[in-house]
């Protein structure tokens, strides 16, 4: 009788402290989507291709000249996430990265707007004017809806 207490007991315990583990994990999700934010999400991999080092360089260009007060005040946040390291697994399956990619990442009201602009960046990588004035114009327009 006092095996079966204890195996109910030992078994309750465990029970509780894996709830409230996931619980604490949920709870850090949702604060975390509470402020309002734009991120710039440029994963890259461990061997970089020209229109990847481009890539980097003109959002970095583009943030610099026409957003820094939004960076300052971390309106906009500038992230570059090496896709091929297992540290980053998760941001690379919630966005879906393989491989380098460029995304702009909205947060409004603990709602999550993702926005890949990825084949943009391609396209356009060797063609700074090009690149610089299209990636203002589509922040521009996210910060809009802010």
């Amino acid at each position: 009788m006092k095996k079966i207490l204890f195996i109910i007991l030992a078994t309750s315990i465990l029970f509780i402290s894996c709830k409230n583990t996931s619980t604490k994990k949920q709870v850090e999700n949702v604060a975390n989507l509470k402020t309002d934010r734009i991120e710039v999400l440029d994963f890259y991999g461990k061997h970089r291709c020209k229109s990847c080092v481009d890539i980097e360089r003109n959002t970095k260009t583009t943030l610099n000249q026409h957003f820094s007060e939004e960076l300052k005040n971390k309106k906009i946040i500038f992230k570059l996430i090496q896709w091929d390291n297992p540290e980053n697994d998760a941001l690379v399956n919630k966005f879906e990265a393989a491989g380098t990619s460029l995304i702009i990442y909205r947060i409004k009201n603990g709602k999550e707007y993702i926005n890949d602009i990825t084949d943009f960046a391609f396209k356009q990588s060797e063609h700074d004017t090009i690149f610089v004035n299209t990636l203002k114009k589509m922040l521009t327009n996210e910060l809009k809806k802010q």
